[in-house]
């Protein structure tokens, strides 16, 4: 099984601006190493929300 990486503070702005340029969920996931879910989530404001 895969190890996940954890996502840090200074992840969440560079992961916002690769969504909103039209980069896939699934390709972010990747490239960050974690789920679409949290990708999902993070884009959503559900995860993260308080880091602009």
């Amino acid at each position: 099984m895969r190890q996940r990486v954890r996502l840090t503070a200074e992840d969440i702005p560079l992961i916002r601006a690769l969504l909103y340029s039209g980069m896939p969920v699934a390709e972010v996931a990747r490239k960050f190493e974690t789920s679409k879910q949290h990708i999902y989530s993070i884009r959503n404001g559900k995860n993260w929300g308080a880091v602009k």
